[in-house]
């Protein structure tokens, strides 16, 4: 049997053990939610004026509408990816002395979810999902229709793979119907509803969740199962954390708030816990990128600058001499490492350690994500300019830059 395809979090987290299927997604038994909440009944012959009570149940009813209308809506858009492959078969005789090939059979092997981001059978999904180059994958339709699958692009810098769904030969799938993205997941606040869709346990298709944002911005390590030696792990940064139930089968699921836009691609949880699922946020913009880069290059191509940074609230940013009450101040990790590495893009035009980078082509960088969602949606060898303020000269220098791929 190969090795499962799916991502656990290590024991700095959770104490992990192994599934067989195409990811490890923590999973949670569904409590009972009351629809009604309303406690005094009006009699019959009475007026009574809503309660409290009877308003929370029609707001509960407003809310159950809108999952409703979620699921329905997205459901043609998400996609189970089956994995499988030829076995053959063998006969021994009676005495176990000698067998014989008898015929071949399909095994499935597990499997995981993804979305089309356009009309032409373009899927997004996790990376785990189809990185084994010996199996075939199987696109299956929310009405049981089944296409061939064929692996496009690997994201560089994250847990993402595009796959294209062919009808037949080299004849792709047409008409198919994209989600939305929404334009900024950063935009999420801890608390707020959200919603996913896909294929549990690698059977169950379309399963339909419903939790909150449990926590923001958070970093994880990760590794395939059976992969603890330190050798495939990958840190993941920025994640949107949820309790929305999502079990082994789910990666690639998307993750869509209370407006049916998606915001994030599940990824990961921490088995053994009960709540501690992880999705990659993902916007507009970046679907867009992504669907360009596949255009011109034929893969995923990000960009880099090659500088570390801390980002300065208000009162750091005055402390730092900045004119502004934010930017990034470009500041090494540790005494082990340079700030600016040598030969990138930000050394070869001037930029050195100590800098306060204020905006990138006149946008400012005014929040800790600005300058990476501003360079994971922009192609390489783009130029671009970045204003900042130097404290050693007290000078605000307009600084051309030409990005370079992500090595």
């Amino acid at each position: 049997m190969p090795r499962s395809q799916f991502l656990v979090l290590l024991a700095a987290i959770a104490v992990v053990s192994l599934f067989s299927s195409a990811l490890t997604l923590s999973f949670v038994r569904g409590e009972s939610f009351p629809l009604s909440v309303a406690s005094n009944q009006p009699t019959l012959g009475t007026q009574s004026t809503p309660s409290s009570d009877s308003r929370g149940a029609v707001d509960l009813l407003s809310l159950q509408s809108s999952v409703q209308g979620i699921a329905r809506d997205v459901s043609p858009s998400v996609v189970s990816i089956v994995m499988s492959r030829d076995v053959r078969v063998y006969r021994g005789d009676r005495y176990g002395l000698s067998r014989r090939y008898q015929w071949t059979v399909e095994q499935k092997l597990g499997g995981g979810t993804g979305i089309f981001i356009d009309k032409n059978g373009l899927i997004l999904t996790n990376k785990h999902v189809v990185t084994d180059g010996n199996v075939r994958y199987t696109v299956v339709l929310d009405n049981g229709s089944e296409y061939e699958g064929r692996v496009v692009a690997f994201d560089p810098t994250t847990d993402l793979a595009v796959v294209q769904a062919y009808q037949s030969g080299e004849t792709k799938l047409s008409g198919t119907t994209p989600v939305r993205f929404a334009e900024n997941p950063d935009g999420l606040t801890i608390g707020s509803f959200v919603v996913a869709v896909g294929n549990a346990l690698a059977e169950f298709q379309n399963t339909v969740t419903f939790g909150v944002v449990s926590g923001l911005d958070r970093t994880i390590d990760a590794a395939d199962a059976g992969s603890y030696d330190g050798s495939s792990v990958e840190t993941l940064a920025g994640l949107i954390q949820t309790d929305a139930a999502i079990n082994p089968g789910n990666s690639g699921w998307p993750l869509l708030n209370i407006d049916g836009r998606v915001v994030g691609i599940n990824t990961a949880v921490a088995d053994g816990a009960t709540g501690l699922g992880f999705a990659i946020p993902v916007s507009a913009p970046e679907v867009q990128h992504i669907i360009d880069s596949i255009t011109k290059y034929g893969e995923i191509k990000r960009s880099f600058v090659g500088i570390y940074y801390v980002f300065l609230e208000s009162d750091d940013a005055e402390m730092a001499g900045s004119p502004e009450t934010y930017g990034y101040l470009v500041e090494a990790p540790d005494g082990s490492l340079p700030a600016v590495l040598p030969d990138a893009p930000a050394a070869r035009a001037g930029i050195e350690s100590g800098d306060i980078l204020l905006s990138v082509d006149w946008s400012p960088l005014d929040d800790p994500f600005a300058l990476k969602n501003f360079l994971k949606n922009s192609l390489p060898w783009k130029e671009v300019t970045f204003r900042l303020y130097r404290p050693s000269t007290r000078e605000t220098l307009d600084i051309v830059v030409t990005l370079a791929e992500t090595p």
